[in-house]
């Protein structure tokens, strides 16, 4: 079974490196046991028998939270055409302030993109990685933050075997979503996503919550995050 990639840089120096076995057909059971180890850096530094307990709490369907959900290329980030290097990160207009907004309202805030240059042999799944270390570094320096990445690497045309499928985690399919509901305790009910593609709309509205047109070029990020906000406040 194809699955996304979550993006737990920020747990490396605790579990080490993420396994590289989550391609398609990769370990499900390894690409769970890293997300809840991410999940739990809302809870903080613990040790022992506490962390199955308040894990377990905050995955439980309890105190459920919206959640923003966002494209990542055209709506954090100025597209460049298969950005993947640090130097490549121009932020779109507003972006970092838009970010911190929805986590001061209490969003969980997750970014879900198609990264499709990795089956197609344009970069590896770490520059993806890092590109997004790097987003999380500048977006923590602003007094923002991201709680998650996911992204899918596969493309049916792509140039490596294993990653050239048909998946449900590429969009339009809303499987990246899917699986962030899973794994976060999202009341999908006053939840969003924000994209700059129809793909992304289409998403949003397979996982059955609103989906946002957005264009940079003609629309402010942070007025558009206003707006939402206090619709579902």
């Amino acid at each position: 079974m194809s699955v996304a990639r979550f993006d737990l840089w920020r747990f490396r120096n605790i579990v080490g490196t993420p396994s590289s076995g989550l391609r398609g057909g990769g370990s499900r059971l390894g690409f769970r046991a890293q997300c809840g180890i991410f999940a739990r850096r809302l809870i903080g530094a613990y040790t022992g028998g506490q962390r199955k307990t308040e894990l377990t709490t905050l995955l439980s369907g309890q105190n459920r939270r919206p959640a923003a959900f966002l494209d990542r290329d055209g709506v954090l980030n100025i597209d460049h055409g298969y950005a993947h290097r640090p130097d490549q990160l121009d932020w779109v207009a507003g972006a970092p302030q838009a970010v911190r907004l929805l986590n001061e309202a209490g969003y969980i805030v997750i970014v879900v993109t198609n990264q499709s240059g990795v089956a197609r042999g344009y970069f590896s799944e770490a520059a993806v990685k890092l590109f997004h270390a790097t987003m999380q570094e500048r977006l923590l320096a602003a007094g923002a933050r991201i709680d998650a990445f996911y992204y899918c690497p596969h493309h049916p045309e792509g140039a490596i075997p294993q990653l050239s499928i048909r998946c449900q985690c590429r969009k339009p399919a809303p499987g990246m979503l899917e699986q962030a509901a899973q794994d976060w305790p999202i009341d999908p009910a006053r939840s969003f996503m924000i994209g700059d593609r129809d793909d992304d709309v289409s998403a949003a509205q397979a996982f059955g919550i609103r989906g946002i047109k957005f264009d940079s070029r003609n629309g402010s990020l942070v007025d558009l995050v206003r707006r939402e906000i206090a619709s579902t406040g």
